[in-house]
């Protein structure tokens, strides 16, 4: 790798000159750093718009993405200010995580080269460039001072991009070689076709696929703070930890990613319905604490892949409520707000479309909007009304004017809109 001068190589100093030990150029970096949240942000978000292999509705991929883009700016600035040289840089572990969840999901590695490519040109010509203009006045200066930081972000980003593709590569190789690899392909299997033999696959699996299922999702919030060593260890345990729980004779996990996992139950539909607080009390004990989504218990394999589609769709519904961990959810409690939030901007502006002014988040106007969203589940009616929420006649009756003030129609208009866009409101702003 190219050495530039000026730049600090293991063991000895350079000479000074234009580049990275110049007042400019560190001094650009050193503005930059008390952005890099913002930096990092603006740049996965352009990597992940021009880079189509990657699920932008893969909310894991999604926040790991953004803390690696801000680990990597943050370490690529520091390393400017205090003149470190690209050769002496190792990828922060955000950046190593990305790598082995893109080998967990299979994404072609062609796919990361091109997008840090993206994430770099982004930062360079939208932030390094200007920032540089800012601090040098001599336009003859800013051309070197510019030249200089586009080598050292040029060898920065290759020292990089070699260590998260070694990364990949080895993460990949572990997961083709394992057990989790091998199930993993045979689950798909299960999910997406027909013809699959059933008894074959439950000896492979080690999992009966005739008996009766309950799908989940197991996951950590993105952005907590797993240990990298026994991520899969944990989250196994706990998957183990939730079968007992779930009174299941058989449980079939299979990792996804480093901070969540899908798992099958086999459950005897004869049994009392399941013990959420009970479940929250093991999801409680997780470090960091753990999000459980559940289908519905339906028998073989037809109900293997309905369970999970389920299981999938509750996961979806509390990811965009924002619900803070440990939290245990049934598709059944959801299932209305699964669908909904199908297409979550579109729910949005239902929402702001039906209630206008009540979605301020004022607390007057939460009273309100809990207050109407109660007259209409208890069919339109004051006095029960009053008698849910424990108010008098005439306060419901106040508050019911002041809505329709807002609303500037009256609340007997598009009331099962409005009702619908009350349960919205109510999940969306937990």
């Amino acid at each position: 790798m190219c050495k530039h001068r000026g730049v600090q190589a293991p063991g000895r100093r350079q000479p000074e000159s234009p580049s990275q030990d110049s007042d400019e150029l560190q001094g650009a970096a050193a503005a930059l750093l008390a952005q890099t949240e913002r930096i990092g942000t603006a740049m996965a978000q352009r990597s992940l718009e021009q880079t189509p292999e990657f699920d932008a509705t893969d909310s894991e991929l999604v926040a790991l993405a953004r803390d690696s883009c801000i680990a990597n700016v943050s370490m690529a600035l520091a390393a400017i200010r205090h003149g470190v040289a690209p050769s002496e840089l190792e990828p922060p572990p955000a950046a190593l995580a990305f790598a082995r969840l893109m080998a967990s999901r299979r994404v072609d590695p062609e796919a990361i080269t091109r997008s840090y490519l993206v994430a770099q040109q982004h930062f360079v010509s939208g932030w390094l460039i200007p920032a540089v203009v800012r601090h040098v006045e001599r336009p003859e200066r800013q051309v070197e001072v510019i030249t200089a930081a586009l080598d050292i972000s040029h060898s920065q980003l290759d020292r990089v991009l070699s260590r998260v593709t070694s990364e990949y590569v080895a993460a990949r190789e572990r997961l083709v070689r394992g057990d989790h690899a091998r199930r993993a392909e045979l689950v798909e299997e299960v999910l997406s076709s027909d013809a699959i033999d059933n008894e074959r696959a439950s000896r492979r699996l080690r999992y009966d696929l005739s008996g009766t299922h309950l799908g989940w999702v197991l996951w950590i919030s993105p952005g907590m703070d797993m240990d990298r060593q026994s991520d899969h260890a944990q989250l196994e345990s706990l998957a183990a930890e939730l079968g007992r729980v779930m009174g299941s004779s058989s449980t079939l996990v299979l990792p996804r990613g480093e901070a969540s996992a899908w798992g099958w139950s086999k459950v005897d539909l004869k049994q009392p319905m399941l013990d959420q607080r009970t479940l929250l009390a093991s999801l409680s004990s997780s470090r960091p604490p753990a999000h459980l989504a559940l289908g519905e218990a339906t028998p073989g394999v037809a109900g293997f892949r309905a369970s999970h589609a389920q299981a999938l769709r509750a996961h979806s519904a509390v990811v965009a409520s924002g619900t803070p961990a440990p939290s245990a959810t049934r598709f059944a409690d959801v299932a209305l707000i699964s669908l909904l939030l199908e297409n979550p901007d579109a729910a949005r502006e239902f929402v702001q479309q039906e209630l206008g002014p009540l979605t301020d988040e004022a607390r007057s106007n939460r009273r309100l909007r809990h207050t109407l969203r109660v007259f209409f589940d208890n069919n339109a009616s004051p006095a029960q009304t009053a008698r849910a929420l424990g108010m008098h006649r005439n306060s419901v009756l106040y508050r019911l004017q002041r809505c329709e003030e807002l609303l500037g129609t009256p609340i007997s208009e598009h009331t099962l809109e409005r009702h619908v866009a009350l349960v919205l409101t109510e999940w969306l702003t937990r």
